[in-house]
């Protein structure tokens, strides 16, 4: 990933100088051990090609036009689809912008997920979804998670909407 002054300076080259703070909310908020928060290089390039296309593109409408450019695997989105209600009511949680303390380990082992539920937190924290919203060590038991960014609030709520019988947009 790429650190604040990375993205800075990417925005200095880019002439989108005013756009970090925007880039940081969109694709930022990852968080690796104890050191600063981390950007999605390829989002904060492809947005700033974007940008010397159309001055005014905004992230939100950037994410609309190519909503296959989100990384979901195939696999997560079986996950998800094959979630049970309480791990669905925690999704929409995280969707909402609250955060939740889970159980972690440092190993991901999903080949369980249906038979116990809360191997997906592990999942979607090693697949860039969540992020640790304090720092933990490692071997630590529990991790209070959160929605990295609003690019990936958004991918949330959208796999949320689309699952049956839910209602969120």
């Amino acid at each position: 990933g790429c650190t604040p002054s990375e993205v800075r300076k990417l925005c200095r080259l880019a002439h989108a100088d005013n756009r970090y703070d925007l880039i940081e909310q969109w694709y930022g908020g990852y968080r690796f051990g104890d050191g600063p928060s981390l950007c999605n290089p390829r989002d904060i390039c492809n947005y700033l090609n974007a940008l010397g296309l159309n001055p005014s593109a905004s992230p939100e409408v950037y994410c609309q036009m190519y909503p296959d450019e989100s990384g979901c695997t195939d696999f997560v989105r079986e996950v998800l689809e094959g979630a049970d209600s309480d791990t669905i009511a925690a999704l929409a949680h995280l969707a909402s912008g609250e955060s939740m303390v889970v159980s972690m380990n440092d190993s991901l082992n999903c080949a369980n997920y249906r038979e116990r539920p809360e191997n997906v937190w592990p999942l979607l924290y090693h697949t860039g979804y969540l992020t640790r919203a304090d720092v933990r060590e490692s071997g630590e038991e529990y991790a209070t998670l959160t929605i990295p960014n609003r690019k990936v609030g958004r991918i949330l709520q959208r796999w949320l909407a689309s699952l049956p019988g839910t209602a969120q947009t």
